[in-house]
């Protein structure tokens, strides 16, 4: 029998073309449709994607698994993301999507061909940032075979998610 956590139901919130699922944790998950009823709570799966300080902290190491693709965030339309499956370091197969910084380190290590990344491993580094007008942890992500950049919160894009 599994053990349901406060942060596994999530409270439900309306939103114009669709409602958010919003955890103790921070993390959301939008839904394009209607509202369920009050009376009809779902419990949320285990997410597929990484979540910062739950499967990795900073210095662990992750392995890409696949060459990546993009995907637009349901909050904005407009915008890409490069989303991978990677393998954290409990062994769990999950997704990632890395920003801006983190690509041009990985590209500047790598090549700009994600195909050649598969099976190379990363250093996680998680940084406490603005990300659409509220703070959370951001995963950054650097080549585990080059040093780690130090990047202070305040040098980094308010923007990158």
């Amino acid at each position: 029998m599994k053990i349901i956590q406060l942060s596994d139901v999530p409270v439900l919130e309306p939103a114009k073309n669709g409602y958010w699922e919003i955890y103790d944790d921070g993390s959301k998950i939008w839904h394009k449709n209607e509202c369920p009823q009050n009376n009809k709570m779902r419990l949320k799966p285990p997410s597929d994607y990484i979540i910062p300080n739950q499967d990795v902290k900073t210095g662990d190491l992750i392995t890409f698994l696949d060459e990546g693709k993009y995907n637009t965030l349901p909050q904005d339309p407009d915008r890409e993301v490069l989303t991978f499956k990677v393998e954290t370091p409990s062994g769990e197969e999950k997704s990632i999507s890395i920003n801006k910084t983190s690509q041009i380190e990985l590209i500047k290590a790598w090549t700009d061909e994600s195909s050649k990344w598969v099976g190379k491993k990363a250093t996680v580094k998680i940084v406490n940032q603005k990300v659409f007008k509220e703070f959370k942890d951001v995963i950054y992500l650097f080549p585990a075979e080059g040093k780690v950049a130090s990047l202070p919160p305040e040098e980094l894009p308010e923007d990158e998610a």
